[in-house]
């Protein structure tokens, strides 16, 4: 096992779960430096597979040194998003949120939600990081399994109202390893994802092993797709966090789109933040979000409803509206006379928040 120091923390009786509890064995004798497992049912060892044993802490460092090197590598090659497993704490957050830094990077930190330790300290964590990732593999062996389904919920809401985007992943589609279909069951789980309000849902071994990689892709978008065309987003948006001009502002754009038939919202942003602020809202129109760079949609392109584009810096907010039209009627087929809201904040790289909206004609 890569960390040999976590048999001092366990004991003869102790459970071992191997690959998300495929394989379940016992300790049965303990020594220095090994210990005995009895296999308590049949099945195949795999290398590079997750190790659990439910209910100890093993008082593991959560960065090893490798860790610190392959995320200054990450940083230091302009890697857009990090995610870090078996967050325990805010410390974990800081802690790798300081190695990026130090390597010159700017990466958004994902924390994979997997342990008990990570349940109990959740308000912390979806403070401390920029996204949550409800990792229900290792997550479902910490934790009872019939838990699983609401605490996916808890997380998804909790990060609804910090402002957090939220991803769900593991075992969505795991028939499909083998099988070009999935089941119903894991059809609805996809579909109960996103009723949940989550930002994304993940493919993993569905994708990287499986037999049918493409045809998961496919169905998963599919699923997707038709579900969030029968929400209406308005009944389950809280405004619970609304504090200060750019989250007033955010709300107003959700409104116009309620009460004034908006096809389109488009937003500029150096930084994502306005673009995130609105998709928090969940409004009923897609989120076009004009960045100067690849980089910055890179930033904004995990959170709902937001679609990033490579634009010019507009120099003012006619130049702004004028491309916003033309993006409009080239990219997502509005007639004259549709209504879009366009929203962002001037002069742009210089405003320190969101304080413009125009609801503009085409």
């Amino acid at each position: 096992v890569n960390h040999s120091e976590a048999i001092d923390f366990i004991e003869v009786g102790d459970k071992v779960l191997i690959d998300n509890a495929l394989l379940e064995l016992e300790v049965i004798d303990k020594e220095d430096d090994f210990v005995v497992l009895k296999a308590l049912g049949d099945g195949k060892i795999q290398n590079n597979k997750t190790i659990n044993v439910p209910g100890v802490d093993l008082k593991l460092d959560f960065i090893s040194e490798a860790d610190k090197n392959d995320i200054a590598f990450a940083a230091r090659n302009a890697c857009d998003y990090l995610a870090l497993s078996f967050v325990n704490n805010r410390f974990d957050v800081i802690a790798a949120r300081k190695i990026i830094k130090e390597a010159g990077g700017d990466a958004r930190i994902i924390s994979k939600i997997e342990s008990r330790m990570g349940i109990e300290n959740i308000d912390e964590i979806i403070k401390a990081s920029d996204g949550i990732m409800v990792a229900r593999g290792d997550l479902g062996v910490e934790v009872p399994m019939e838990k699983l389904p609401m605490l996916q919920k808890s997380i998804i809401r909790k990060c609804r109202e910090k402002g957090k985007f939220a991803i769900v992943a593991t075992e969505m589609l795991a028939s499909m390893y083998e099988n070009p279909r999935p089941s119903r069951a894991e059809v609805s789980d996809v579909a109960n994802a996103v009723l949940d309000g989550t930002d994304c849902v993940m493919l993993s071994g569905e994708t990287t092993i499986g037999k049918y990689p493409v045809q998961s892709v496919e169905i998963m978008s599919k699923v997707c797709k038709y579900v969030e065309s029968t929400i209406d987003y308005t009944k389950h948006v809280s405004y619970k966090g609304i504090i200060g001009v750019s989250d007033t502002i955010a709300k107003l754009v959700v409104d116009a789109v309620e009460y004034s038939d908006i096809k389109l919202i488009v937003t500029t942003t150096m930084t994502g933040f306005t673009a995130r602020k609105i998709s928090n809202l969940r409004p009923n129109a897609i989120i076009l979000a004009c960045c100067p760079s690849s980089h910055i949609a890179e930033k904004v392109v995990l959170n709902f409803g937001v679609k990033p584009i490579i634009t010019d810096i507009y120099e003012d907010t006619d130049e702004m509206i004028e491309s916003a039209r033309e993006i409009a009627k080239s990219e997502f087929n509005l007639d004259d006379g549709d209504l879009i809201v366009v929203t962002g904040g001037f002069p742009l790289g210089k405003a320190r928040r969101t304080n413009y909206l125009r609801i503009v004609e085409i």
